[in-house]
């Protein structure tokens, strides 16, 4: 589980998100830089951006899933 707090930042989202999926750490530390890039930058999001978040937030759900499973079993 991630606590979120007002004003937190996507780069601190991701560092707990990437604490608590270590292997989608990278995955979740990009899609962060990339909402910096479409919110704070020069312009929207590629797709190719679009398309890492959507993957990212899919194998994000299936670590979710997996894990209720888990604590379900043990």
């Amino acid at each position: 589980m991630v606590d979120v707090a007002d004003g937190m930042t996507a780069d601190e989202a991701a560092r707990a998100i990437g604490a608590a999926v270590p292997h989608e750490a990278l995955a979740v530390t990009q899609v962060a830089t990339d909402f910096d890039v479409a919110r704070y930058g020069s312009g929207g999001l590629t797709s190719r951006a679009w398309e890492r978040a959507l993957s990212t937030y899919a194998a994000l759900g299936s670590a979710r899933r997996a894990a209720a499973v888990s604590e379900a079993s043990a």
